[in-house]
């Protein structure tokens, strides 16, 4: 019974791999219902939301063979960010900038391996991010539970203060995500909280020596600006997440529970 209220000042954007997923193409049709104009971003061309939306973004990535979504995560994250600097009128060629800088992440999936292998036993672990990076260790905690069979959980720093740090312990690696120095700076709080608990943490972003004492591991990206650096994080989540999973003796691409495409 959801609608939308000044339908007309609004539009929606609507993402799904298939562009099949039952809950976004219902929501499109109430949308529409409503008069709200509706953008689907999708990497199935021909698919039911490319055909009821008023404008589409194929991302065009190819086909995703494994369950977990990774590298239509990152073109769908790509096209948003496309999106956004077209509306705003900003230049699109520090995108390829953030595409450089995951290259540079697959660079160093042997010292991702590395940390991956000290973690591979955990049976809990939480992601945390402030801003952007929020968002990055919610998938973080999705990818560690769809392929590494971890219990995860993604919280924004402080939030994670209100609460869920009651869980932690040195058994409970917690992975923290920064677009820049700033987000770390400003997830210090939570850091000193969480080390009082020997907690290990994970530090994911970019190097800065003021939180490196946190740190019992960092994954460091390649510095971009803040609001692409979304990219080269998740990439490093994934092959954390992708290691973890192959450590413990799971195939990362066929989760036993999961389907490709969610129709209800």
């Amino acid at each position: 019974d959801w609608r939308p209220i000044g339908a007309k000042k609004y539009f929606i954007i609507g993402y799904s791999q298939s562009g099949e997923s039952s809950d976004i193409v219902e929501a499109f049709n109430v949308a529409k219902s409503a008069g709200v104009q509706t953008i689907a971003i999708t990497n199935t061309p021909g698919s039911t939301l490319t055909k009821i939306s008023d404008a589409y973004i194929v991302t065009r990535a190819g086909e995703e063979k494994a369950v977990a979504a990774t590298k239509t995560f990152d073109v769908q994250l790509a096209a948003a960010l496309m999106l956004t600097y077209q509306l705003i009128g900003k230049s699109l060629s520090d995108i390829e900038k953030a595409a450089e800088a995951s290259k540079k992440i697959l660079e160093k999936e042997d010292n991702i391996a590395a940390i991956a292998e000290k973690y591979k036993n955990a049976e809990h672990a939480f992601g945390l991010g402030k801003d952007s990076a929020y968002a990055i260790a919610l998938e973080a905690s999705l990818k560690l539970k769809e392929a590494a069979m971890i219990h995860a959980e993604g919280f924004a720093a402080r939030e994670f203060l209100h609460g869920p740090v009651q869980l932690v312990d040195e058994t409970t690696p917690v992975l923290v995500f920064a677009p820049s120095k700033e987000g770390f700076l400003g997830s210090v709080k939570a850091m000193e909280k969480i080390a009082q608990y020997k907690a290990p943490m994970i530090l994911v972003g970019p190097k800065t020596a003021e939180v490196e004492k946190y740190a019992a591991d960092f994954i460091e990206i390649p510095a971009v600006e803040s609001d692409l650096a979304v990219i080269p994080l998740v990439k490093a989540a994934q092959v954390f997440a992708y290691h973890v999973s192959i450590l413990r003796g799971l195939n990362p691409d066929k989760p036993s529970k999961l389907s490709k495409v969610v129709k209800y």
